[in-house]
């Protein structure tokens, strides 16, 4: 069968992720340039690859802030950081709602850029969401496992 999506149906799916992206919480500004590439004829897939490494950075990067509490000097990272690695590195119950959560996020974005970028380049999506899929994946975990033990090394030099 081959399939044309009309301009209705582009800003339609676009309407889609948009909103599927806002429920999660993503940045706006990366849900405009993600927007902007959709628009954009001369996107490659490379294009979006970089925006979904930056979206997926974006829930991840609290080394670029500074949160005290109680306008102290005590930096609130250092918490923020163990409760991470609570999260993501150990498999204790207190954080498995949200670890579940994690996995369905992931499995939504995959998805979405998935389907997004089927309809851009005209590739089968069942090929594009493995292809997707695998490589973040790999990128996910490896930057998980080095996290964790970074952070394993940095809790056994305090004790």
């Amino acid at each position: 069968m081959n399939w044309q999506m009309t301009d209705d149906d582009f800003e339609v799916l676009k309407g889609n992720i948009q909103k599927e992206l806002e429920d999660i919480k993503v940045s706006p500004l990366h849900i405009l340039e993600l927007l902007e590439t959709f628009d954009n004829p001369y996107s490659t897939e490379e294009d979006f690859h970089s925006i979904l490494l930056r979206i997926f950075n974006s829930f991840s990067d609290l080394d670029s802030t500074k949160l005290y509490f109680n306008n102290s000097k005590k930096n609130v990272i250092k918490y923020v950081e163990d409760e991470i690695y609570k999260l993501i590195c150990k498999s204790n119950k207190e954080y498995s709602k949200e670890r579940t959560s994690l996995v369905t996020k992931y499995e939504t974005v995959i998805t979405l850029v998935s389907a997004s970028m089927s309809a851009k380049f005209g590739i089968e999506s069942g090929l594009i969401s493995g292809i997707v899929s695998s490589v973040l994946l790999t990128i996910i975990k490896l930057g998980k496992n080095a996290w964790c033990i970074r952070k394993t090394d940095t809790l056994k030099g305090t004790q």
